[in-house]
Parts: C-alpha cells; structure tokens; sequence
C-alpha cells in the first residue's frame, strides 16, 4: 500500500482479498442479519482493523457513530408519509422560483 496525501494505491491482490472476505462475510449473514446490518451500519464496513477496506473508511470517510446506518429501513409508514409530506413542502418552494 502506498499513501499520498489524499489518496491511497492498493495492489489489486490486496484488495481482491479483502473484497472476497467481505462478499464471504455479508453472504454467511442471513436475510435479518443483512436487514439489520445495513440499518444500523448503512455502508460502513464491519469494523475489521485488518481490513484494507475498513482501514481506506477509517482515513477517508467521517467516522461512524450509532444510528447513522439506512434509518429507510425501519421507516413505519407514518413515518415516511410524514417525511414525503415534508418534502413536498421543499418540492412547491422550488417549484415556485422563476
């Protein structure tokens, strides 16, 4: 792995590792597993410091803090109503503008 300053080059069998262990891991987690994952982690990687992939999210990304992961998920449909509501509000100001 070599670092520049905002980049970061990984040799292709490093990450094809790496790609293959998360592929493995997210296929060995069953359908609630997957629905649970995804809800509270979004597209964060597991937490795995041996990870190129993690390693990359950590430099790169902001860090991870509960409850940031895909809130759609578990939306109840009030909840998603009210959010459309909302935004239909935004959508008439815009639509509005000259």
């Amino acid at each position: 792995m070599f670092t520049a300053v905002y980049q970061t080059f990984v040799e292709a069998p490093v990450l094809k590792k790496d790609l293959k262990w998360l592929n493995e891991e997210w296929k060995g987690l069953t359908e609630a597993e997957k629905e649970q994952r995804a809800s509270d982690y979004g597209f964060y990687p597991p937490q795995n410091p041996d990870s190129i992939t993690y390693q990359l999210w950590v430099k790169y990304m902001r860090p991870w803090k509960p409850g940031p992961g895909n809130r759609a998920i578990r939306m109840t449909k009030e909840e998603e109503e009210k959010l459309l509501g909302e935004m239909r509000l935004f959508m008439d100001v815009i639509d509005e503008q000259p």
